[in-house]
């Protein structure tokens, strides 16, 4: 009886334990692990390791995450107003390069997966976009084909997007949440 009480305990203890890992791995809105600047959201700039959070995060998301020394990821699953990426919608992203040696903005799918599509598009990085005659650019995301930086959203309900900035400037790292990003507006039908 009281070796059953015994295991019972600790099934318990390890059923709560877990539940409380997943919801915290799950909810990122603490602001230990994460950055926010509009519609993107981020990892800090603690080191991959350092934060076990943070780390436990990047492994549920992210494949092959690297160092913030290295890169800065940031992620919308919502557009400048708040209201969730839905592929029923049309969007565009407006914004001026980002200040670092490489970029680049993908479109995934709620599993963390590219969506499939007829024109095997699935990213706009600073050498294919067409740019602005004032260096902006403008990313036209749809189900439906467009002329124009077109980034295909598929018809598979909720997305989100992930900007990559490869080796950014100090000056970005030191002001992430306050820097210049691109805006996502929900395109009015």
């Amino acid at each position: 009886m009281k070796k059953t009480k015994i295991i019972l305990l600790v099934l318990t203890g390890l059923l709560i334990g877990s539940t409380i890992a997943y919801y915290r791995i799950h909810q990122w809105n603490g602001k230990d692990t994460t950055i926010e600047n509009g519609c993107w959201k981020g990892q800090n700039l603690a080191e991959i390791g350092t934060n076990q959070l943070l780390t436990a995060r990047i492994a549920v998301a992210t494949l092959y995450a690297l160092n913030p020394s290295e890169v800065i990821y940031l992620v919308a699953n919502e557009d400048t107003k708040g209201e969730e990426l839905n592929s029923k919608n049309d969007y565009v992203i407006k914004g001026i390069p980002m200040d670092s040696r490489y970029w680049s903005i993908t479109l995934y799918s709620e599993d963390y997966f590219l969506v499939p599509n007829e024109a095997d598009k699935f990213s706009y990085n600073l050498h294919n976009v067409s740019y602005e005659s004032d260096s902006s650019f403008i990313i036209n995301i749809s189900s439906l084909k467009k002329e124009h930086n077109w980034l295909p959203s598929g018809k598979e309900g909720k997305f989100y997007l992930t900007i990559r900035m490869y080796h950014p400037q100090e000056h970005v790292y030191k002001n992430i949440e306050s820097i210049q990003l691109p805006t996502i507006e929900k395109v009015k039908e």
